[in-house]
């Protein structure tokens, strides 16, 4: 009987039914320790158990869990079963930054605490935290528990967003800027130092009540694009023996974003693959403007950080400018401009990887994609879900064969599809360079 364990469920949006999540036709399933928030459907916005296509009936278990509306956001075909059981709750989850895309969990979360302990749990959270960490599992992906990470892309020029989380009032927080990564990491009193020496500490004040703090500065000027730097974050005073070091943070410095076109806010949510593998091709289209009428390069990422599902690094990859003819928005008529060739690399990370095309000069509307040919079960393109969609400027393009996929005429492949249309209403980390 498959079950569901500690997964943060949100805002996606499914065409028939299920929202969040569609307990197929004859399946017995278990929920358990979930959060599913802000999913939206025609039915079910959260949950279908659906008796589809006369499979037979379907029962799902559900238990200690956070479901939006309750069992009034639930479609429970006729003959199925829905087992609402023990500590459901239906409150706000208090993300740190819900439309951000922030999903970390608040120190003020009804879901802290909120979940079942039992021997079977995993050992840790989706980013290496302990879980459990206090008197019971959280709800969700997220275990709260002493963390650094870093928030958007980090650029020369721009500004260094961190957040850490951590129990309200603990002071003072100190960020160390490594000079380097100790392999292996050095046990202390405080917990693993992954820094090397010399070690910059930069005092940032205490956790507020919501236990996230966010700290902003410049990034220093003598940081370049393609440098890597660790930092870590102790939190209270050196010398307290409850005092603590977080996980080991890097950040990459991205190149500076200056001649490109581009939506996307450098994460990325989530990834769209083939359920049967082909090729796929992810699309933008962008309008010229002055100044930005040679088109240079494609810049794009592969796959997804926190699920995975990238195509593997060296899989070769294929890139396109196309003229939409008309200009009306609609790639069904675009005639190709030019074209490119490369292959993935850093798979399943938010880096961006430029290709050259062109140059090629380009008027009114355009349009870019990148194709790869991908097996089942692989998701390579980048979905960012956190910058608001326009509708009409993403699109994707499909062939079920390996290898068939027609760029000089888009309509003759299987699919092609406006991502709002098609449901995900979210850009994609694509990029055009001039």
């Amino acid at each position: 009987m498959p079950s569901i364990i500690g997964n943060t469920i949100v805002d996606n949006y499914a065409k028939d039914g299920g929202g969040g999540i569609t307990c197929g036709a004859q399946a017995v399933a278990t929920l358990r320790n979930n959060i599913l928030w802000g999913n939206d459907a025609p039915k079910g916005k959260e949950i279908w158990v659906q008796d589809h296509g006369g499979g037979g009936p379907a029962r799902l278990d559900i238990y200690y869990s956070d479901v939006e509306g309750g069992k009034f956001q639930v479609q429970v075909d006729q003959g199925c079963v829905l087992n609402w059981g023990t500590g459901m709750i239906d409150a706000d989850p208090a993300f740190v930054d819900a439309d951000g895309r922030d999903y970390h969990l608040t120190w003020s979360s009804p879901c802290r605490d909120a979940g079942f302990t039992y021997t079977a749990l995993p050992d840790f959270d989706f980013e290496g935290d302990p879980r459990v960490a206090d008197a019971s599992v959280d709800m969700g992906a997220d275990e709260f528990y002493p963390h650094l990470y870093q928030s958007g892309e980090t650029v020369p020029g721009g500004d260094l967003v961190l957040k850490v989380t951590g129990y309200p009032g603990w002071a003072p927080v100190r960020l160390l800027l490594g000079n380097g990564i100790k392999d292996p990491p050095q046990m202390t009193a405080r917990g693993l130092l992954h820094l090397d020496w010399p070690i910059a500490p930069f005092d940032v004040g205490a956790i507020p009540g919501s236990g996230v703090l966010e700290e902003s500065r410049p990034v220093p000027a003598w940081w370049s694009p393609g440098e890597e730097h660790p930092l870590q974050a102790l939190l209270g005073p050196v010398y307290y023996p409850s005092s603590l070091l977080t996980n080991l943070c890097v950040v990459e410095v991205s190149e500076t974003p200056a001649s490109e076109y581009r939506y996307d806010d450098a994460t990325a949510e989530s990834a769209l693959g083939l359920t049967n593998g082909g090729d796929l091709c992810w699309m933008h289209r962008f309008d010229a403007k002055p100044g930005g009428e040679t088109i240079v390069s494609i810049s794009t990422a592969f796959g997804n950080l926190t699920y995975g599902g990238g195509p593997a690094n060296g899989t070769p990859c294929s890139v396109y400018v196309w003229n939409d003819v008309n200009n009306d928005g609609d790639p069904s008529d675009c005639v190709i401009m030019a074209t490119g060739s490369g292959v993935v690399d850093h798979t399943n990370t938010a880096r961006m990887n430029t290709y050259p095309i062109g140059p090629v000069t380009v008027s009114g509307v355009f349009f870019v994609g990148c194709k790869v040919t991908l097996t089942a079960g692989e998701y390579p393109a980048p979905m960012d879900q956190s910058t608001p969609y326009v509708s009409g400027d993403g699109w994707f393009c499909y062939s079920n064969f390996p290898g068939g996929f027609n760029y000089q005429n888009l309509p003759a492949n299987h699919g092609l599809e406006e991502t709002g249309q098609a449901g995900f209403s979210s850009y994609w980390l694509l990029r055009s360079g001039y």
